[in-house]
């Protein structure tokens, strides 16, 4: 029993998700693949970032349909949320730094310190 039931959430992890934005003022609707759905919001690859409490969900023998209605003043919304979604993600990869080392001073004073016991050894040797 506990067998089929993995079988079937594997099966499950194939499927394609996709997403219905219906535009109710225009009578029109457009249909993306999903690429991530988390507990708040059903994401189409840095295109569009609906909320999920606001889809409908439904299944179909492909996988999960996420149905989202919304005027044309709120699909403009979460397309500019997805933008900003991903600018954020690219400023925080372009905004890495380095570790930086512990005392740039330290091989200075390392070196120093080498240089005086050399000279030292030599000053002892004669």
């Amino acid at each position: 029993m506990a067998f089929n039931r993995k079988k079937e959430e594997e099966n499950f992890l194939d499927l394609d998700d996709r997403l219905i934005i219906w535009n109710e003022e225009n009578l029109s609707c457009d249909i993306h693949y999903v690429t991530e759905v988390n507990d708040e919001s059903v994401i189409v690859a840095g295109r569009i970032v609906a909320p999920k409490k606001l889809c409908n969900v439904a299944t179909s023998s492909e996988g999960r349909v996420y149905m989202y209605q919304a005027p044309a003043v709120a699909i403009q919304h979460v397309e500019t949320l997805a933008k900003l979604e991903q600018s954020m993600v690219l400023q925080q990869i372009t905004n890495y730094k380095p570790e930086p080392k512990e005392n740039p001073n330290l091989d200075l004073k390392h070196w120093a310190l080498v240089g005086l016991l050399f000279v030292a050894i030599i000053a002892a040797a004669f």
